[in-house]
C-alpha cells in the first residue's frame, strides 16, 4: 500500500507508543469495545497475527491507538514507535497520497466512508513475512468498511449523547428561568414578617399554580416514549418470508437454540437485505438460506433480476445492518455473485444460553 510521507506534528511519535489511548475519542469504552472487535475478526477472517486500530485524536489530529487484538500486539505498539511507519499512518489519517511503501511484512488499510478517512488498521500477517492476499485481503478490506460504518454510528451516537447533554442543561436553564423564579418571589412573600392581606394570598397563589403549569408543559416536551424493541424469532420470520411470493426461503437447523443478540442482528440483517433487494432490483426473486448450528449462524440473500440502479456504494440500511454484525462479533459481505446475482451474506457465532 503506498501512502504519502509528509512531515508529522512534533511528537506524535510517542503518542503511538502508548498503550492506552488519551482521552481525546469521545466516545470512550464504546470505541475501545468497537476496535478490539474489528481488530479480532480482521484476525479471524484474514489470518493476521495482530492488528491494531488507530483514529485521529479529535484536538490535535495525530493517530491514537484505540484497541487491538493479537498476540503481536506488543510488537505493533513498538513498530508504531518507529517515525517512518508513524508518518505512514497519519498520512493514511489525513492526506492518502501514494507515494511511499508500508514496512514490509506490515499491511496498512484505511478505515474510510464515502471519501472520508475515519481511522486505519495495522496489522501483522500470521505466516512470516506473507501478507494476505485473494480472499483474506478481501475479507480484511471487508472489515475495514464495517468498521468504517461502526465508526461512523459511534460518531453519530457521541454526537447523539453531547446533545442530550445540551438538552439536559437547557432543560435547567428553563426551569429555573420559568419556574423557580415564579416560586422563589412567591416564597419571599409568604415568608415575609409583614401581615398578608388577600391579594398578597391571590397573587402567591396565580404564581404557584402559573409555575405549575409551566413545569408541566416543559416536562411534556421533554418526555419521549420508548420505543418497543421487534418482536418475534429468527425462525418465524423466516417463515413468514416463505409466504411471500417473490420469496424462496430455507432453512437448514432452525430447531436449534439461537442466542437472543444474535437472533435479533440476523433479523435485523435479514430485514434490510430482502428490503433492499425489492428497492433496488426490477422484479427480483429472492432466495433466503440461514444454516444455524449450535457454534454458527450462516444467513445469505441472493436476488436475481437487474439493479434498477448502477451498483454502488451500499446505502445507509446494509451499513449500519454490517454494524449490528460487528458488534456480536459477526461479518456481514456483500456484492455481485459470478452468476450475475447480487448477495448479502452474514456469518455469526452462535452462542445460545444454557439453562
Amino acid at each position: 500500500m503506498n501512502l504519502l510521507l509528509t512531515r508529522p506534528e512534533a511528537g506524535f511519535a510517542s503518542t503511538l507508543d502508548r498503550a492506552e489511548p488519551p482521552a481525546a475519542p469521545a466516545v470512550g469504552s464504546t470505541l475501545r469495545d468497537l476496535a478490539d472487535t474489528a481488530c479480532r475478526t480482521a484476525c479471524r477472517t484474514a489470518a493476521l497475527r495482530g492488528a491494531l486500530l488507530l483514529v485521529a485524536d479529535r484536538v490535535g489530529g495525530r493517530p491514537v491507538v484505540v484497541g487491538g487484538h493479537g498476540p503481536a500486539t506488543a510488537e505493533l505498539h513498538a513498530r508504531l514507535g518507529r517515525p517512518a511507519l508513524a508518518r505512514l499512518v497519519h498520512d493514511a489519517l489525513t492526506a492518502g497520497e501514494p507515494a511511499g511503501p508500508t514496512p514490509h511484512p506490515l499491511v496498512l488499510v484505511p478505515v474510510a466512508s464515502g471519501g472520508r478517512r475515519l481511522g486505519v488498521i495495522v496489522a501483522m500477517p500470521h505466516r512470516g513475512d506473507r501478507r494476505p492476499d485473494g480472499a483474506p485481503r478481501r475479507a480484511l478490506q471487508a472489515v475495514a468498511e464495517i468498521t468504517a460504518a461502526a465508526l461512523l454510528q459511534a460518531q453519530t451516537v457521541a454526537a447523539d449523547e453531547e446533545r442530550l447533554v445540551r438538552a439536559r442543561v437547557e432543560l435547567a436553564r428553563t426551569i429555573h428561568e420559568e419556574v423557580v423564579q415564579r416560586l422563589f418571589g412567591a416564597s419571599l412573600v409568604l415568608s415575609s414578617d409583614a401581615p398578608l392581606g388577600s391579594a398578597d394570598l391571590e397573587l402567591c397563589c396565580t404564581e404557584v399554580q402559573g409555575a405549575l403549569r409551566d413545569l408541566r408543559s416543559i416536562l411534556g416536551e421533554s418526555l419521549r416514549a420508548p420505543v418497543a424493541p421487534p418482536a418475534g424469532s429468527l425462525a418465524a420470520k423466516l417463515r413468514a418470508l416463505g409466504n411471500e411470493p417473490d420469496v424462496v426461503a430455507i432453512c437448514d437447523g432452525c430447531a436449534q437454540d439461537v442466542a437472543a443478540d444474535q437472533d435479533a442482528v440476523a433479523r435485523s440483517v435479514l430485514a434490510e437485505a430482502v428490503r433492499n433487494a425489492r428497492k433496488h432490483a426490477v422484479d427480483p426473486q429472492i432466495t433466503v438460506t440461514a444454516r444455524i448450528r449450535p457454534d454458527l449462524i450462516t444467513l445469505t440473500v441472493e436476488n436475481d433480476g437487474a439493479p434498477a440502479v448502477p451498483a454502488g456504494e451500499p446505502g445507509l440500511g446494509l451499513r449500519l445492518a454490517a454494524t449490528e454484525a460487528l458488534h456480536a462479533d459477526g461479518l456481514l459481505e456483500h456484492g455481485p455473485t459470478a452468476a450475475g446475482r447480487w448477495r448479502v451474506r452474514l456469518t455469526l457465532p452462535n452462542q445460545p444460553e444454557t439453562v
